[in-house]
């Protein structure tokens, strides 16, 4: 890490009374192995090397450090992968005592691991819990059992249902499951069931992901090749975000981001850390964090990582028109929240309806925009066409005189 980057600068955040108070930041942890690498991975992972994952948390730790863990509060933490649930429960424990030993959890923090169906039983989920986790995410994908295998997952249907059934054993009341769109010879029916079948499961929150292609994984190899399969049009994938929006909340679940659903109250805490675009910490082989207006991505080797925090990290400051754009896509994909414009106008001392002020009309023209009671949100006839929207800002900002040589963040 360079000597100039200087991240334990103090960061002036006062309380109302005045009273200097800690750095609140989420911290992502990224734990990359895997028993087999899914189909349609693109993600930082691998198989194997159970007898480095000691090694692995010892510089997940190491890393932590690096940051000024004296100031800093965490209100989430997620552990991500890969698949956390490999490790075991000692590993699991070790390494979240380690993190509440360097900085301050806050009260009540969300702590969530994702897991793979077929990786847990009640013990490890047990003691997953007594080590601090109050929140679980089960990688599902879909509950049609022919395209579990296409897809390259070890786990079965059973296995997902008896999963659900052995967290709530374990005392875990907040448990989320991750579907996939958009797959391979997958129809409007199967994915409906899936659909079905998850809200059968109650779960307290869905995420619904359509499927991205990306060109190093088996996917992209055998799409290149024609040996993929169909894959459902743009009209079909529309058509089954549409079936999850209207399946999920007519069942009670709010649609509160593009991809995600949730009983009241149990929005995901640590995504929201992304979509309004504040702070967070990533540690772990290609992990990316955002810190004091810097962006930091780590390097992706396996072996780099381990050989300590020293010179395994990319670091990039980031401008305010960086900083603008990002927090403006990111809050517009929260359709309840939006973005909110006093909240963006105290950020960066702009308007927003100054800096857009000519695609915003056209957008609200067009349906796809609303402008009321301070904020500004995507419709529902532009979430299935959210990118093709937010485009349309990237093509305004080009030109925006308001952002002429106003790259100090006033509140920095």
């Amino acid at each position: 890490m360079q000597e100039s980057l200087d991240i334990h600068q103090p960061v002036q955040r006062t309380t109302d009374n005045g009273i200097l108070t800690r750095n609140h930041v989420s911290l992502y942890i990224h734990i990359p192995f895997c028993q087999v690498r899914c189909h349609y991975c693109d993600f930082a992972t691998f198989v194997g090397r159970e007898e480095q994952r000691d090694h692995y948390i010892d510089t997940l730790l190491q890393e932590l450090e690096l940051y000024p863990t004296a100031e800093l509060a965490v209100s989430t933490v997620f552990l991500g992968g890969g698949t956390p649930s490999l490790l075991t429960a000692e590993q699991m424990g070790r390494l979240l005592a380690g993190v509440t030993q360097r900085v301050q959890i806050v009260p009540g923090a969300e702590i969530t691991a994702e897991c793979n169906p077929g990786t847990v039983d009640e013990a490890k989920l047990t003691a997953y819990r007594l080590a601090g986790i109050n929140r679980l995410s089960f990688g599902a994908q879909t509950f049609d059992a022919e395209l579990l295998p296409a897809l390259g997952r070890l786990h079965t249907v059973e296995q997902t249902v008896e999963a659900l059934a052995l967290a709530r054993a374990a005392g875990f009341s907040n448990v989320s499951l991750d579907l996939m769109f958009g797959l391979p010879r997958q129809s409007l029916a199967s994915w409906e069931l899936t659909l079905d079948t998850a809200i059968g499961l109650e779960p307290t929150h869905v995420s619904v992901y359509g499927l991205t292609i990306e060109p190093a994984t088996n996917f992209g190899h055998w799409q290149r090749s024609g040996q993929l399969g169909p894959l459902p049009d743009e009209d079909l994938a529309a058509a089954m975000l549409e079936a999850a929006s209207d399946r999920l909340t007519n069942q009670g679940y709010e649609h509160y981001e593009i991809a995600n659903f949730a009983r009241p109250g149990s929005q995901a805490r640590h995504n929201l850390t992304y979509w309004r675009n504040t702070e967070y910490i990533g540690l772990g082989m290609g992990a990316h964090s955002y810190f004091r207006r810097r962006r930091y991505a780590n390097a992706v080797a396996f072996n780099t990582y381990l050989a300590g925090p020293v010179d395994f990290r990319h670091v990039a400051e980031q401008s305010q028109t960086e900083e603008i754009e990002e927090t403006s896509f990111l809050n517009l994909r929260l359709l309840q929240e939006g973005l909110a414009l006093e909240t963006f106008r105290q950020r960066f001392g702009l308007d927003f309806r100054e800096i857009y002020g000519a695609v915003l009309p056209r957008l609200q023209q067009q349906g796809w925009l609303t402008i009321e009671g301070g904020y500004v949100r995507l419709t529902p006839a532009a979430i299935p066409i959210a990118n093709e929207v937010f485009e349309r800002f990237l093509v305004e900002q080009a030109s925006v005189p308001a952002l002429a040589g106003a790259e100090a963040c006033p509140t920095a």
